[in-house]
């Protein structure tokens, strides 16, 4: 191996990953002694050894409500196929051929868990921005939980993107101009999924959506809520607002009005009363109270919310959409990783 260049961003997750092994005493005595030398030697030459190779998962966006999308980039191809949406992820193999540089059982655990993790938070990134947008556009739910996937591993001399898209029937690329439409790509081209704000807060958009039509009102409160909070703290940690009343931070940021002011304020008032807490009273007549009319206003409010986030992310962007190299967005975002797909902020946090 040629003599290696330490990278300050790469050695200080190779230092998280050593502090947490500590805190927890996960690994082996050998282990113990291994961990840095094998993280340092798979993160600078295994990861860029496979960089050109690939995993590409292909599986269905399930609803109950015939949809018509097709839309093509580097990480994400969607494409009708029957009764139903046919998505095609494209993320780094970075769990592939880590033996090679791990000798150590628990060490090759501990690390591959950590790796597998970042991959499916990866292509999850890709589904929440497909069916989060579809329930901003729509109105309606859907899902990627099904028995029907199927993984190549593409870069390794025996799929190409092209044998899968022949071998999958995937269409070309036709205009989409139906209003509806239209509106989930202007939408879809600017939510990013990989930063962990929008996909929290579409996460929690969805959670609301579905509680809603299973007249579960008190917690589609307590969701809609969790996602107007996650705007906040992207307001507070991203640009820098540090107000008192964030609430109103947000709606001075995001440009609404006195009425759309109120009713989030009175939004983060039901939710601790009815959603935070066991309720003082009144807790058996909420749906009663609150009416399916007041429980639409409140969800079309959140959705405009939701809208003008994933518009100001995409003009004030960190995490990068559309990476052109995995190994360096790795090293510009894996504390973003470590806290959106790791244990550590969990009391109970052993793997």
């Amino acid at each position: 191996m040629s003599k290696l260049v330490k990278e300050k961003q790469l050695e200080e997750f190779i230092s998280k990953m050593c502090q947490y092994s500590d805190a927890t005493n996960i690994l082996s005595p050998k282990g113990r002694s291994t961990l840095t030398s094998s993280l340092r030697n798979y993160l600078y030459y295994g990861i860029p050894k496979n960089s050109s190779i690939n995993n590409v998962i292909v599986r269905s966006i399930v609803s109950g409500k015939r949809i018509t999308l097709i839309h093509r980039s580097e990480k994400c191809i969607l494409f009708p196929s029957e009764n139903t949406l046919k998505v095609i992820t494209v993320v780094p193999s970075w769990s592939r051929g880590m033996r090679e540089y791990f000798n150590d059982e628990s060490v090759y655990d501990y690390a591959s868990r950590f790796f597998h993790f970042a991959e499916q938070y990866l292509s999850r990134a890709s589904y929440i921005e497909i069916i989060g947008c579809i329930a901003l556009t729509y109105n309606h739910t859907s899902h990627f939980y099904s028995d029907s996937v199927t993984k190549y591993l593409v870069g390794s001399g025996i799929y190409t993107i092209e044998n899968i898209l022949k071998k999958h029937d995937v269409p070309k690329l036709v205009k989409m101009d139906s209003t509806n439409q239209k509106h989930f790509l202007k939408i879809y081209n600017m939510a990013n999924g990989l930063d962990p704000f929008i996909h929290r807060m579409l996460f929690n958009y969805l959670r609301s959506l579905k509680l809603y039509k299973h007249d579960f009102f008190e917690e589609t409160i307590t969701s809609l809520d969790k996602s107007i909070n996650v705007v906040e703290q992207y307001i507070k940690q991203r640009l820098g607002v540090n107000k008192i009343n964030m609430r109103e931070a947000l709606c001075e940021a995001l440009c609404l009005n006195d009425e759309e002011t109120a009713e989030l304020k009175k939004l983060y008032e039901l939710r601790c009363y009815f959603g935070g807490h066991p309720a003082l009273s009144k807790w058996w007549d909420f749906s009663e109270i609150y009416t399916e009319e007041e429980m639409s206003y409140y969800i079309n409010l959140v959705k405009k919310v939701a809208i003008k986030a994933i518009e100001l992310e995409s003009k004030n962007r960190v995490v990068d959409k559309h990476p052109s190299n995995w190994h360096e967005w790795f090293k510009n975002n894996w504390l973003m990783l470590w806290q959106s797909v790791w244990f550590e902020g969990l009391t109970n946090n052993n793997l």
